[in-house]
């Protein structure tokens, strides 16, 4: 009747759905650009769970977020616009941008989830080069977040850091691999 898992995913598709409908924590977005490939490409569908006011809590509550995590939020220069990025830095992290590398607390990053289409091209805006041997604190309230797809990402580089009232939720799931067919 089923081969290869497809009841598996079509029981984790319909486990989604009905939690979407019964909990009002959880919405279906489409991502709508390339900044997260190879993870997320554009036309995909992501399970997110809101956070903060978004869920129906108070904008006051600032989401719980960690390094990894990846968030929808609302574009800095467009607040009807969402975008999708990973969180690098939380509040009270140090970074520094030094070479062409993230350094975290003093610690040079693996970047494991960053994809450079040339990586000798690795893109940090002169400014941030321009910080050489200082750290920057991010401030309570705010992450420092990029896209892994960093030669077209347009995130903390650019337009700082991210207040974490504007953050919508966190992905969950990938709902673009679920095969639907019986």
């Amino acid at each position: 009747m089923f081969k290869n898992g497809k009841f598996a995913r079509c029981c984790l598709f319909a486990g989604c759905l009905i939690i979407v409908i019964i909990a009002s924590d959880f919405r279906i977005m489409r991502v709508t650009s390339l900044s997260m490939e190879p993870a997320f490409h554009s036309g995909n569908y992501v399970l997110v769970e809101l956070v903060g006011s978004e869920a129906g809590g108070s904008s006051l509550m600032a989401p719980k977020l960690r390094r990894g995590d990846v968030i929808i939020f609302h574009a800095p220069y467009n607040e009807n616009q969402f975008l999708i990025k990973r969180v690098i830095a939380v509040a009270g992290d140090r970074i520094r941008i030094f070479r062409g590398r993230l350094l975290l607390d003093g610690i040079a990053q693996s970047d494991s989830h960053a994809y450079y289409a040339d990586p000798s091209s690795a893109f940090w805006p002169t400014d941030w080069n321009s910080h050489g041997a200082r750290d920057i604190l991010i401030s309570s309230g705010h992450y420092f977040v990029m896209g892994d797809n960093r030669d077209v990402s347009l995130d903390s580089r650019d337009w700082g850091f991210l207040p974490s009232d504007d953050v919508i939720g966190i992905v969950r799931l990938d709902l673009t691999h679920l095969e639907l067919s019986w």
